[in-house]
């Protein structure tokens, strides 16, 4: 059964230039959480100050300070730890933002931005297991542009489809060979910070991360490597089967998710 995101842990990387949150907003701005766990709300802007609750994922919320690209965010969080496999060091992702000022179910306090996001949340269902572990999986990126934006144009042969969804995003995906492919999601006026957000609930990334804590697990899933270029930072993941890269062309206001999957 598929719940409507109700919220909150994730990310961005310490080794290259960290991430910027969300890039811009005004006083009475709706924004909705997007922190799997939920996100606190603090009396004062500090991450040490008293919680005062904690709000779900998926949450709107009103905000009532304005943010500007012009003024550099100075709060940063580790969203996901860093490990070793095999040698091969994955560095933590940290997020960087600022605390905004907010009202929710009577209480007025501050949250960290880097989990807010102008796009509504995705949906999600709550797997049990028979041990009663249990762990979110979320819907992938198409079902969710869809359903939640709609498409405006749409182009399809037999190696290949293109969509022009009615919020600005253009996907285009390539059949490689018989289950391979590739895709390429354009995504226009959003922080690389949001992008990875989407692919880190998606892909689980954070969730699996913690699940093994322990150093040089040999079949530990992903590896992570993050880089500088001259246009911007990029994210790179793999795990074996899949590879995503999150690239900010941040002259252009663009971040470009490339992920390819084989044997799919």
């Amino acid at each position: 059964m598929m719940f409507r995101v109700l919220v909150t842990s994730l990310f961005f990387c310490q080794q290259v230039s960290s991430a910027l949150a969300i890039r811009e907003y005004l006083a009475g701005d709706t924004l909705y959480v997007w922190a799997a766990s939920g996100l606190s709300l603090r009396r004062q802007a500090d991450l040490n100050a008293e919680k005062l609750l904690s709000i779900p994922y998926g949450t709107p919320i009103v905000v009532q300070s304005d943010k500007f690209t012009n003024v550099a965010d100075d709060v940063r969080v580790e969203a996901a730890p860093g490990y070793i496999m095999n040698d091969s060091v994955s560095p933590a992702v940290y997020l960087n933002g600022r605390f905004v000022r907010v009202k929710y179910q009577g209480h007025s306090g501050y949250v960290f931005d880097g989990y807010l996001s102008k796009w509504p949340p995705m949906w999600y269902e709550t797997i049990k297991y028979r041990d009663g572990t249990s762990r979110w999986s979320f819907e992938d990126f198409s079902t969710y542009a869809r359903r939640t934006f709609g498409v405006l144009h749409e182009w399809r042969d037999s190696a290949s489809y293109s969509y022009i969804y009615k919020n600005g995003v253009t996907e285009i995906r390539n059949f490689l060979a018989e289950e391979d492919l590739e895709n390429r999601i354009v995504l226009p006026h959003m922080s690389w910070e949001e992008v990875f957000l989407i692919f880190n609930l998606w892909q689980s990334y954070e969730q699996t991360v913690r699940k093994y804590p322990s150093i040089n697990v040999s079949e530990y899933p992903w590896r992570f490597r993050p880089r500088s270029k001259p246009v911007g930072p990029v994210l790179e993941f793999d795990d074996g089967g899949s590879y995503f890269s999150i690239q900010s062309l941040d002259a252009q206001h663009l971040v470009i998710l490339y992920y390819t999957f084989g044997g799919c």
